[in-house]
């Protein structure tokens, strides 16, 4: 419905690079090395989402590296030195192959100038169906219409329907704001409400920190486990200023009452 769009023909310093951004660090290709991981999923994310098209379409199925595809969590030296700087799951919503062609994750990264067309989503109509059925949930209602919506996510999404009328109000405005989560994943760069907004405006980004700061293995695969590398200190401990971001030190030196 509404989107950022990008031309081959701007400048480079006003192109879209979001395929490098977005790209696992060691991934094979790319003239400016693999990827930069700017974004990446969290492996609780990547575990939970709904096995089907969507999900293969959400994430890179495999990752070339050394000429070889391996699976994202692949790492000979896993938890010792010479490990993997980065050991996650990769999305693919943003990529984009060298010079507007498709992406194509078995080549690796194959971006040459860095500057491609690939339009930022900032909102689609699958999230307005989601929102739709999610406030009517949350409103105490239960409106035909809104499993209707929700269903159209669903179906597409190659999951089963949802009968009508066969949810609390409560658990349709859980499914829709789990669909929501689903829906956005990897479009992280100019989305309008991010998965980190719906956490913040349902009160559970302190819920997620405490996980984070357990960080526990998570089974990816039989018998393997993989955990997050980017870790919080044991001391760690939550206070609500966490939820925003510092006033700019311009402005703070302005006005010294500005708190942080």
């Amino acid at each position: 419905l509404l989107a950022t769009y990008y031309s081959m023909n701007w400048p480079w310093d006003e192109s879209v690079m979001s395929s490098y951004c977005d790209v696992i660090e060691d991934v094979d290709g790319g003239s400016h090395g693999g990827g930069w991981n700017d974004s990446g999923a969290e492996i609780k994310f990547w575990k939970a989402f709904p096995e089907g098209p969507r999900k293969e379409a959400t994430f890179a199925p495999k990752t070339l590296l050394g000429g070889v595809l391996q699976d994202w969590w692949y790492d000979p030296n896993y938890g010792k030195e010479g490990a993997r700087v980065v050991c996650n799951p990769w999305y693919l919503a943003a990529c984009e192959g060298n010079r507007g062609t498709e992406f194509d994750y078995t080549k690796g990264n194959d971006q040459g100038d860095m500057i491609g067309e690939k339009s930022h989503k900032i909102v689609r109509l699958s999230e307005v169906y989601c929102w739709y059925a999610e406030a009517i949930g949350r409103s105490g209602g239960n409106d035909p219409f809104a499993y209707e919506v929700l269903n159209r996510v669903r179906t597409r999404a190659g999951l089963e329907p949802i009968a009508s009328g066969s949810l609390t109000p409560e658990r349709l405005a859980e499914a829709a704001y789990d669909e929501h989560g689903w829906e956005i994943g990897g479009y992280y760069w100019g989305s309008l409400a991010p998965r980190y907004h719906d956490m913040l405006r349902m009160n559970r980004v302190k819920e997620h920190f405490e996980y984070r700061k357990l960080n526990p293995l998570i089974e990816v695969a039989p018998g393997v486990f993989r955990k997050e590398k980017v870790e919080l200190p044991d001391n760690a401990v939550w206070n609500d200023a966490m939820l925003y971001a510092p006033y700019p030190a311009s402005d703070v030196m302005l006005n010294p009452n500005l708190k942080k």
